[in-house]
């Protein structure tokens, strides 16, 4: 029996600028969208599902559907922010509403017309720099510009969603962003990772190369990167095969040596779950063939 699946049909619903006044706090309880969070000034924090996260000029979040988030601007230096929100799935059949549904009793919440979709490669919520995406941070520039000197148009919204979520694709782990307050020891291990894609990195080579504890290299990942450093290398390793898939002819099971698996089809697997695409139709589909 064939698996009901969502299609995905996504549609911005939402994309604005927001300058924080001094200890202005904003909390919402649970979000139906997937958004795209990021600093353009300003220093703080957001805490998202109970997970707090620093924020400065250049960060980005990508937030999952209905999550909890709280904003924490510092108030000498009040964070200045651009968002858009998104709809995995909105009928295309239904006239769209250009509203965020914030908490459970909003009208638009739990609404079969518009939902979430699973996209293995946006699993949770993950963070990275502009630094190191700058096409990611010009397309969220200019869909928040459009929107907030335009308006909502349906027909630019759902063009735009794809779009966004194709970039998000391109890099969803965010794995080899480098915030600029990340610490030398920090900056040694993420080396470490690169250097040594095709072998198995085990925790203790990390906290050897960095010269901290186990507990150390777990925190400052989780501290900068958003994620431990198991998934930081898995992120890495799938990254680099992204790269290799678009820019070579090498074959599949070559490029599944170099970043460290010996079964092609383990490969295979791993690289469809974090970039939703099994090898073959993602080197396709780069190549426009």
């Amino acid at each position: 029996m064939l698996k009901n699946v969502t299609p995905l049909s996504p549609i911005i619903v939402h994309a604005n600028w927001w300058q924080f006044a001094p200890h202005e706090r904003i909390r919402h309880p649970r979000v139906e969208s997937r958004m795209l969070l990021w600093c353009r000034q300003g220093r703080g924090s957001i805490r998202v599902n109970g997970q707090d996260l620093p924020f400065e000029p250049g960060c980005f979040a990508v937030l999952p559907w209905a999550h909890a988030i709280d904003y924490r601007p510092q108030p000498e230096d009040p964070l200045l922010v651009g968002a858009i929100h998104w709809l995995p799935y909105h009928d295309p059949g239904v006239e769209a509403v250009f509203e965020v549904a914030h908490h459970s009793d909003h009208p638009l919440a739990h609404r079969a017309f518009r939902r979430d979709v699973d996209l293995p490669f946006l699993n949770g919520l993950l963070c990275g720099h502009f630094k190191q995406r700058r096409p990611l941070e010009h397309l969220a520039e200019y869909i928040a510009m459009r929107f907030v000197e335009r308006g909502p148009d349906e027909q630019f919204c759902r063009g735009m969603a794809e779009a966004l979520v194709m970039e998000l694709r391109d890099g969803a782990t965010g794995a080899r962003v480098r915030h600029e307050d990340a610490p030398g020891q920090l900056e040694r291990m993420v080396a470490c990772i690169e250097a040594r894609v095709g072998e198995s990195i085990r925790l203790e080579v990390l906290a050897g190369v960095g010269r901290c504890s186990l507990a150390t290299v777990r925190r400052l990942f989780m501290r900068h990167y958003g994620m431990s450093p198991a998934q930081f290398v898995a992120g890495y390793k799938m990254d680099r095969a992204g790269e290799l898939l678009r820019t070579s002819s090498l074959s599949v099971g070559e490029i599944a040596r170099r970043v460290g698996f010996e079964d092609p089809l383990h490969f295979s697997k791993a690289f469809k779950k974090v970039k939703g695409q099994s090898p073959l139709p993602f080197r396709k589909d780069w190549r426009g063939l």
